[in-house]
């Protein structure tokens, strides 16, 4: 059930419909051929119970009549009390004898079981006798002798096989009318089990039909359902929450993916809202600074919960000494060759101040450089190396250390953060030199006056 619902799930919609719309089709198709093919069969049976059992049992039934005609007409003649009374029944005789075989004949297509036609066979035998005996007794009217005609038909040689005859014809009858009643209850029975049939599989249909209906709906809501969440985890700033199904080549996919584009999206813009917040809350905390060293050390502080940095350090450049001088560190241990200046193209550091460029360093030696705490230490996995640069000239350099990498977002918080530092650098230069202006202007002035007092007071000792 979970492999078919996950192929629904990977159609279009167009594709399960059609499916659905095949499936019911074929479910009418079978119910309309199972009607067909019982409808056909009832009508079969019934067209034989026509002809061959209700046909025939009017035939026999006929014949019976016929036969019986033939008794009474003999009787009627022997005890006419006139010649036209005896006329009239002798002519009854042989119109009823005359319709007999012809019922015969027409009956005797319609006889499919054995023991009918052995009954048909013995009616034939003994009605021939049973009409010797009649055609004896009409001749013996004929000639007037009724008294004697009335003895033969009275006597046993001639009752016998007209008994004998009736028997034979009844037996048939009996045997249609119990085949035609058999025929009639297999038809019934027949249009019962039709009915049944056709009933169980409009229920299966419809259970065939409502399955599919949830598969299809299953189909559609599950996915739409992973999707809504996966929207719902975006929306609640879980950027980086996995949008399902964007490999459906169906709706579903198509909608998923367009969900993975606006993801996309939302993480450029989050991205960027990240970079530019914490850009702006670093720029006004290193405008507080007064000097070098609280500059450097705040942006250290500010920067390495951020990007997940275990280690910092900051080097200033002297201008005229023409080298890096350390001015500030984060969770500073210890370092191979540890120096505190350092010259242009010396080590990581002098070189990144000589080229002006970043340098990035993956899997450092194991001696270079420590990331420690309380618990431990170990080698970064990462190391960072930064020029700060204004207007193509170099302010200082900055090395950072991680044990994990620098993300998109960390480098772009960090290449927007590198003019910004170097902007509050050169400001607070200025600064300084303009602090130093002030206190040696200062200087001068009271040089000054203290040379104007002793000049007053030597004019004052002249006079």
């Amino acid at each position: 059930m979970k492999l078919l619902l996950t192929a629904l799930e990977k159609r279009t919609l167009h594709r399960k419909l059609a499916v659905g719309f095949v499936l019911m089709l074929l479910i009418s198709l079978g119910i309309g051929i199972e009607g067909l093919f019982s409808q056909r069969t009832l009508t079969a049976d019934l067209r034989m119970l026509y002809q061959k059992d209700m046909l025939g049992l009017s035939n026999a039934k006929d014949a019976q009549i016929a036969f019986t005609t033939i008794g009474r007409t003999i009787r009627q003649a022997i005890i006419a009390p006139d010649a036209a009374g005896r006329d009239l029944a002798l002519t009854e005789l042989a119109a009823a004898h005359d319709r007999l075989p012809k019922e015969i004949e027409a009956l005797r297509p319609t006889l499919i079981r054995e023991e009918n036609r052995k009954n048909l066979a013995r009616f034939e035998e003994n009605y021939a006798a049973y009409f010797r005996g009649v055609d004896s007794a009409v001749a013996i009217l004929r000639s007037g002798r009724v008294a004697e005609a009335q003895a033969l038909v009275a006597s046993t040689e001639f009752q016998k096989p007209g008994s004998a005859a009736n028997a034979a014809l009844t037996s048939l009858s009996d045997i249609k009318e119990a085949g035609a009643k058999k025929q009639i209850e297999a038809a019934m029975e027949l249009a019962d089990q039709s009915t049944w049939h056709s009933a169980l599989l409009l229920l299966g249909g419809l259970v065939v039909g409502l399955l599919l209906w949830l598969l299809v709906a299953r189909s559609v809501a599950t996915p739409l359902g992973r999707l809504r969440d996966a929207v719902e985890e975006i929306a609640a700033g879980k950027f980086d929450h996995v949008v399902p199904h964007r490999d459906y080549d169906n709706e579903i996919g198509a909608l998923a993916r367009s969900v993975a584009v606006l993801q996309s999206e939302a993480q450029k813009m989050e991205a960027q809202r990240w970079v530019k917040t914490h850009q702006a809350a670093i720029s006004n905390e290193l405008q507080l600074a007064t000097n070098f060293t609280d500059l450097a050390n705040t942006f250290l502080s500010k920067v390495a919960p951020l990007i997940k940095i275990g280690h910092g350090v900051f080097y200033i450049y002297e201008q005229e000494q023409r080298r890096l001088r350390l001015l500030g560190s984060y969770a500073y241990r210890e370092r191979k060759n540890l120096d505190q200046y350092f010259n242009l193209g010396q080590g990581l550091v002098g070189q990144c101040a000589l080229e002006g460029e970043p340098i990035i360093l993956t899997q450092p030696p194991a001696d270079y450089i420590h990331i420690g705490s309380a618990l431990g230490e170990a080698a970064p996995h990462a190391i960072a190396v930064l020029p700060v640069m204004r207007n193509e000239r170099l302010l200082a350099v900055i090395e950072l250390a991680t044990f994990g990498s620098f993300g998109t977002n960390e480098q772009a918080l960090l290449d927007g953060l590198m003019p910004i530092l170097a902007m509050s650098l050169e400001i607070l230069e200025r600064n300084v030199k303009t602090q130093q202006l002030l206190q040696e202007t200062q200087r001068q002035a009271e040089n000054m006056e203290k040379q104007a007092a002793r000049l007053e007071e030597q004019t004052v000792e002249l006079e």
